[in-house]
């Protein structure tokens, strides 16, 4: 019979205020996002990018989607051992990355729950009812050193629903509603030229990671006539099964507005890819983050945005990867918000 030991860093508490809601259903359907362990050792990684991080810009070599595969990814037996696991549990494995270092597992939750012990029950809370996990999760001995995450027991949400002003959110730029991004990089002096090269975006792809939403194309048509730049190229790509929905401006749909409004009004030339992922606790933010670094089809750099606790951890990146923490508003402006 198998030993199972704590997984470390597994350790979670309960949203504040939640109540008992009653047993999961062991018959539901359901993923968990399995992250492995590094075929080398992830400081070489932390120290490429740090070191990068410091180099002058012209000086900068960065990784290959491939190198990084081959120094830093997972090694084949490490993902063959979680396969055999989950074949040993009646789970199936949906998807199989060695660069993104994860092995995504659906069934049934009773027999996830077998696999990966783990204290989950149904929650009520203000902001909605979840399945909640406390505790930490166990797993079997001899998985202990190859497994370092386990992620899609707990669906509380992981961005929270933005407040905005009404009147503010059915208006486009001017007046009290704010103004327009590129008023903003032109204040404070945002290049547009160097050495003779616009910098308008060209050749780029900005990665957006949206946990809720969606947009028209007739939306964003309207807004850069109405700020008198072109409108750019944008692309929405599903993870996880979730995608471009929009609804109403007073909803998710504001924010990723917002987002694509901001990066087209600086960049207009620039492609962007807007990444739909559910918000349903840590496994869809790490699978939208994972989707958007491994994107073999585009050169991606990266701008996350939704509202949610600070304190979240990025891995340091040495492959070419732009970051932002969020921006000032085009409806309104608001205070930078920080993603977990």
């Amino acid at each position: 019979m198998a030993v199972y030991v704590p997984l470390p860093g597994s350790k979670r508490t309960l949203l504040p205020n939640s109540r008992p809601a009653g047993p999961i259903d062991p018959s539901e359907i359901a993923s968990v996002t399995v992250r492995v362990r590094s075929a080398r050792d992830p400081a070489a990684l932390a120290k490429t990018a740090y070191d990068l991080a410091n180099s002058p810009l012209a000086e900068r070599k960065y990784l290959t989607r491939e190198e990084l595969e081959q120094r830093h990814g997972a090694a084949k037996e490490d993902l063959d051992r979680i396969e055999h696991f989950a074949q040993e549990h009646d789970l199936t494995v949906v998807h199989r990355s060695a660069a993104e270092r994860s092995v995504v597992l659906r069934g049934k939750l009773g027999d996830l729950l077998a696999a990966f012990h783990a204290d989950v029950q149904l929650y009520h809370h203000a902001s909605g009812t979840y399945r909640g996990r406390r505790g930490e999760i166990t797993l079997p001995q001899e998985l202990n050193h190859i497994v370092t995450g386990v992620f899609g027991f707990d669906t509380r949400p992981k961005r929270r629903a933005p407040h905005r002003q009404k009147s503010a959110a059915h208006g486009g730029p001017g007046g009290q509603n704010g103004v327009a991004a590129s008023e903003f990089a032109a204040r404070y002096n945002f290049p547009t030229e160097f050495d003779g090269t616009t910098l308008d975006g060209t050749g780029q792809t900005i990665a957006i990671i949206e946990l809720g939403g969606g947009f028209r194309s007739s939306d964003l048509q309207a807004f850069f006539r109405e700020i008198g730049v072109p409108t750019p190229k944008v692309s929405a790509i599903s993870v996880d099964h979730a995608g471009n929905q929009p609804t109403t401006p007073d909803s998710a749909d504001g924010e990723v507005m917002l987002d694509i409004e901001v990066a087209g009004a600086v960049v207009p030339q620039a492609n962007i890819a807007v990444y739909f992922a559910p918000n349903n606790g840590d496994q869809g933010f790490i699978d939208a983050i994972s989707a958007a670094v491994h994107d073999a089809q585009r050169q991606l750099g990266r701008s996350r945005s939704f509202h949610g606790p600070a304190g979240h951890k990025c891995l340091p990146r040495a492959v070419r990867c732009g970051g932002s923490d969020g921006g000032h508003g085009v409806h309104r402006v608001r205070r930078s918000r920080h993603s977990r």
